[in-house]
């Protein structure tokens, strides 16, 4: 194996419709390559000798930071296949950590607590050339006082790693306990790793897996994960929070929201006493309105077909975009139509046929 076999096989997997064309892929490939041609060259020992000598930094991974869905990982797992070795390991970030606890453990239930955390380190420097580390977020103190001694060892003892995260380096435990002991991590994780920003970039498995829809049905599992997958596209790098709209004095909880999306259950807007005020103050608020399970409707629950008739009036009116799961497509939502109901259908078919972007 070798770089370029990493390339071509990225490029059978575009030419397949496996990928959709994405720039900030094409740039992350090209790093993956430029690192391969590294480790396949065996490169790690001259590099560190240079940069234990002070005479330049040395980078012996990379860091891939973005939002979920930009390919981070897929591009890590193609990256690890081909890397030509056995001693290589590739694991979620936090089974990492929980290892590396217990191997702390071990050594000093047996008594050997003198750098402890070098011996764990030299240990797995001498089982693996390439450590491949998935979802590395940190939120636990006893984490991220390890992490720099840990990481330190690892990179001098020739270990190359490869990182992906949904956080860049700058914000990784941020407002954690004792952080200023954790930011000399984030200076060797920037000076030892190439980082790379893959956000504002395509979310190849949306586009893949929904083909860019925004109506989603049956209910169920799959078509629950599918407009979450949205949501999430259209709201990288917001902030994500349950909050509350006031409506003359009354509280309308909002499950989630960002500062342009807010999300729904249909029993939440069409199954409780609300009305039009309600529904305007979430057009007003909302850019993209989601609304999750909504069910067939019936004659037998026709308070629920009007506030969704309302619902969706509003929504239309105020020229916002919705987004949702429901049981059946529109002409099959509600089979008792009424003359109300059928222009609800039909801005419903016109909701469903523009696409995401």
């Amino acid at each position: 194996m070798s770089a370029k076999d990493l390339e071509e096989t990225f490029k059978a997997r575009l030419q397949a419709g496996d990928l959709n064309p994405d720039p900030h892929q094409e740039q992350a490939l090209v790093l993956f390559t430029a690192l391969m041609d590294q480790v396949i060259n065996h490169q790690n020992k001259s590099f560190l000798g240079r940069f234990l000598s002070g005479r330049q930094p040395v980078t012996t991974g990379l860091y891939l930071h973005g939002g979920v869905g930009r390919g981070k990982s897929y591009l890590m797992d193609l990256f690890f296949a081909h890397v030509p070795f056995e001693k290589k390991h590739r694991t979620h970030f936090h089974l990492f950590m929980r290892d590396v606890h217990e191997a702390l453990l071990t050594l000093r239930q047996s008594g050997s607590v003198h750098d402890a955390l070098g011996k764990v380190a030299q240990g797995m420097a001498k089982n693996y050339q390439l450590l491949c580390l998935d979802e590395f977020y940190v939120t636990d103190i006893a984490d991220a006082m390890l992490l720099k001694g840990l990481f330190e060892e690892l990179l001098n003892n020739g270990v190359w790693v490869v990182i992906t995260s949904n956080t860049p380096p700058h914000d990784l435990y941020k407002d954690g306990l004792q952080r200023e002991s954790f930011l000399p991590f984030i200076d060797l994780i920037q000076e030892r790793l190439v980082v790379y920003d893959m956000d504002d970039t395509q979310d190849f498995r949306l586009l893949k897996e929904s083909q860019n829809q925004t109506y989603f049905t049956p209910l169920g599992k799959e078509s629950s994960e599918a407009l979450r997958q949205v949501f999430s596209y259209l709201n990288r790098n917001l902030k994500v929070q349950p909050t509350t709209l006031m409506v003359k004095g009354r509280s309308l909880p909002i499950p989630l929201a960002t500062d342009v999306s807010g999300w729904f259950d249909f029993i939440d807007l069409c199954d409780k006493p609300l009305g039009a005020e309600d529904y305007f103050e979430i057009a007003r608020r909302f850019d993209h309105v989601f609304i999750e399970n909504i069910p067939l409707l019936s004659q037998n629950r026709y308070d629920q077909v009007k506030r969704f008739i309302k619902l969706i009036d509003v929504i239309y009116d105020q020229g916002k975009r919705f987004y949702c799961t429901a049981a059946a497509l529109p002409e099959d939502l509600f089979p008792g139509k009424t003359p109300e109901f059928s222009r609800t259908e039909s801005r419903l078919e016109e909701f469903r046929s523009n696409p995401i972007l």
